[in-house]
């Protein structure tokens, strides 16, 4: 009798290592900027997948910080603008 049933593992998706290269230009170029959600990110650097490195140049929580200051900076949107900007953002 087996106690245990192994499920097995979905295969990974393949990532392009090129966008992967490109998100992290770009992370590399926000902490430079001195960006406070580049540096939420580079904490939990350990838990980004490739997916989510190749993702990070259009990332929503970029995007509302790009379009409320204008760039990759320091500082925290206020939260009636970030609602606001959140449904800009993701409503195409």
């Amino acid at each position: 009798m087996k106690l245990f049933h192994r499920t097995p593992k979905a295969e990974p998706k393949p990532v392009d290592h090129t966008a992967v290269a490109e998100g992290l230009r770009a992370l590399a170029a926000d902490l430079d900027a001195g960006d406070d959600w580049a540096a939420t990110c580079i904490t939990y650097l350990h838990e980004l997948s490739d997916q989510d490195l190749a993702d990070y140049p259009t990332g929503t929580q970029r995007r509302i910080r790009i379009a409320y200051f204008g760039q990759p900076c320091p500082g925290d949107v206020p939260d009636a603008d970030y609602h606001r900007l959140l449904r800009e953002v993701t409503s195409g």
